[in-house]
């Protein structure tokens, strides 16, 4: 009866390491092959893993989701999820004050970065994990390699070869390319900053690193609104461009072009008769006194809507040269060709 038991318990262990860390509050969705009936989340995994077709599962309330595929994770409060290494991969050594910034697939929350690469290791498209202040990032392809102190990278080995790093691109504008979100803030920001005569803005790590971690937090900030590290602060609803930004409009275009219209450059002040006003986010961005910028993107279920709800957070910092921000050298039509020429 003992040995039995002591092999029931062995087995049980087994199949527990078959999966990759639980994500707490958050749901694979969509891709449901069946489901079945658990008392936790952790005894889903065997399920999974003697189910044809399985790679993932979301469990709450007792059912387990099998999953065909993993899909795109989303927040979703008492939901638990996990899904299963893929054979052949592993994760490397960790590459402590190291990131590898852009081409993220998901954001989510992990305690440490060994739990943040396995999350990688199971996920085919993911060639290495950046963990950083207990936010998880998943990575496509390897980008430049840069210094974030406290951040710590992990490369899946078996995930195939990475494509190699681009070439340094001058911070002015930032190089050419399809482009990321963050790619997408500086370089339009860079170009609209131009047409008044101001100078470039670089995309800042550090402070895209706080503000994603800001961002994943999706408790911190259950319906919108500003938050997180202290700074100048831009907000807007910001869906997803993925991999191709840059033939986009992006925020840094709309808290632009819907504001410079209210702003009196003679006063340096929001002319309050025309269009109802407003132009905060104009000053926040066109400042003089700017020099770089990161961004926190999330898309977190927002209950006062009934649904995800996608938001990017951007705060300014610079060099303090604050002074009065001069006229547009070119029309809004000029500017916005030449945002998105060349893409």
């Amino acid at each position: 009866m003992m040995r039995s038991l002591f092999l029931a318990i062995v087995a049980t262990a087994a199949v527990a390491q078959t999966c990759s860390p639980t994500e707490s509050d958050t749901d694979y969705y969509g891709n449901d092959l069946t489901q079945t009936q658990q008392d936790n989340s952790e005894d889903c995994c065997g399920d999974c893993t003697n189910t044809a077709g399985c790679v993932a599962y979301s469990w709450r309330d007792g059912t387990c989701y099998l999953k065909k595929s993993k899909g795109t994770a989303q927040w979703a409060p008492g939901v638990q999820s996990a899904a299963i290494p893929i054979e052949g991969r592993t994760c490397g050594k960790v590459e402590k004050n190291t990131d590898y910034p852009g081409n993220d697939i998901s954001r989510m929350s992990t305690s440490n970065s060994a739990d943040c690469c396995a999350l990688c290791d199971s996920n085919s498209e993911c060639v290495v994990s950046v963990w950083f202040k207990g936010a998880c990032y998943l990575k496509r392809t390897l980008g430049s390699k840069t210094t974030v102190k406290g951040a710590e990278a992990i490369q899946v080995k078996g995930a195939g070869p990475a494509p190699p790093a681009p070439s340094p691109s001058p911070p002015s504008p930032p190089s050419p390319g399809n482009g990321d979100l963050g790619d997408q803030v500086a370089r339009q920001l860079t170009i609209i900053r131009a047409a008044h005569g101001l100078g470039p803005v670089t995309y800042d790590a550090g402070i895209a690193a706080q503000m994603q971690a800001w961002a994943d937090d999706c408790s911190q900030h259950p319906g919108g609104g500003h938050g997180g590290p202290y700074g100048v602060q831009n907000l807007a609803s910001a869906p997803d461009c993925g991999t191709n930004c840059l033939k986009e409009e992006g925020p840094s275009w709309w808290w632009y072009a819907g504001e410079v219209v209210n702003f009196n450059f003679q006063s340096q002040q929001c002319d309050l008769n025309v269009n109802d006003g407003g132009c905060g986010h104009f000053v926040n961005s066109l400042g003089t006194w700017v020099t770089k910028v990161g961004c926190g993107w999330s898309t977190c279920y927002n209950p006062s809507i009934g649904k995800n709800d996608p938001l990017i957070w951007c705060n300014y910092d610079g060099n303090g040269d604050d002074r009065a921000i001069p006229g547009p050298k070119k029309s809004l039509a000029q500017v916005r060709t030449e945002m998105l020429s060349g893409y």
